[in-house]
């Protein structure tokens, strides 16, 4: 399975050009003002009928401790100590990374696997509660992801 057609890839970029001031308060009561910096999303590289191929794909368990270590004013250890969640609900979900290669056409892809156009690691992990996949194959999964975002909207099934 693979993708081909059109895209345009995007990238997130600070919009100086509307950046604001903002009065925050501190923990310690001290009110600062800071220069808040929004983030837009911008058009790049735009690539015509391409070939793109998911490479790597791998669901992760996502969790965290339910202690932590606590220290004295000093610094020193003071051992650890729950953070208030009952053992067996630190469990939060999974998630899927996958990285996918663009190729400039089909014939590229045959001729040339190890040496895409670019090849990407998809930076946003896609968070899922069920393993059922609605179910699909985790390949399928990530391919119908990529074809949903902004950019890819073009791109169909090969």
């Amino acid at each position: 399975m693979a993708l081909k057609g059109n895209l345009t890839l995007y990238s997130t970029v600070e919009d100086t050009e509307n950046s604001y001031q903002e009065e925050v308060t501190r923990p310690d009561g001290e009110v600062e003002t800071i220069t808040v910096v929004p983030l837009k999303e911008v058009a790049g590289d735009v690539y015509e009928n391409v070939y793109v191929v998911i490479t790597m794909s791998a669901i992760h368990c996502n969790d965290h401790n339910r202690l932590y270590m606590d220290f004295d004013e000093n610094g020193n250890e003071l051992g650890l100590k729950p953070n208030g969640q009952e053992r067996g609900e630190t469990k939060m979900g999974y998630y899927i990374t996958f990285r996918y290669n663009i190729y400039n056409s089909v014939e590229d892809r045959q001729d040339l696997y190890l040496e895409p156009t670019l090849v990407v690691t998809e930076n946003e992990l896609i968070n899922i509660e069920d393993l059922n996949l609605d179910g699909k194959n985790l390949i399928q999964y990530c391919y119908d992801f990529l074809k949903s975002k902004k950019g890819f909207e073009e791109l169909i099934n090969d």
